[in-house]
């Protein structure tokens, strides 16, 4: 899993390029990057995951074109419980994952239901359970 909340370690993150073999399955959690990033990781590792909160609802539009951009078949959706509280709510838990499905959904112009479903798969496939 690979968690990134700053520009330094988005630049640090890229020593991995140089360590890790190209099929490395890889969960990049929270992720609130560009376009440019998803394209940039999906290139190298073809077996990197995106996960996405609901707070991607709130993120800027460059942010909302990587949502767009990634591989339905690499799309997670998390909680990332109890830090993020959704729509103000007085705790996150994992059950708030339908959340992030209707965020997500609505960036890729989808049904909740269907990205829901979808990254229930992903993960299942990705931590293969």
């Amino acid at each position: 899993m690979l968690h990134n909340r700053t520009q330094e370690a988005s630049h640090e993150n890229v020593a991995l390029f140089y360590h890790l073999p190209i099929d490395q399955p890889i969960h990049y959690h929270c992720f609130l990057e560009t376009h440019r990033t998803v394209g940039l990781w999906a290139e190298h590792f073809p077996n990197v995951y995106f996960g996405f909160t609901s707070g991607v609802q709130h993120a800027p539009e460059k942010t909302r074109e990587g949502v767009r951009l990634v591989n339905p078949a690499r799309l997670l959706l998390e909680t990332d419980a109890p830090y993020f509280k959704a729509n103000r709510a007085p705790y996150s838990a994992p059950a708030s994952v339908a959340l992030a499905a209707q965020a997500v959904a609505e960036i890729r112009g989808e049904q909740w239901e269907d990205t829901l479903r979808a990254a229930n798969a992903n993960a299942r496939r990705l931590y293969q359970m």
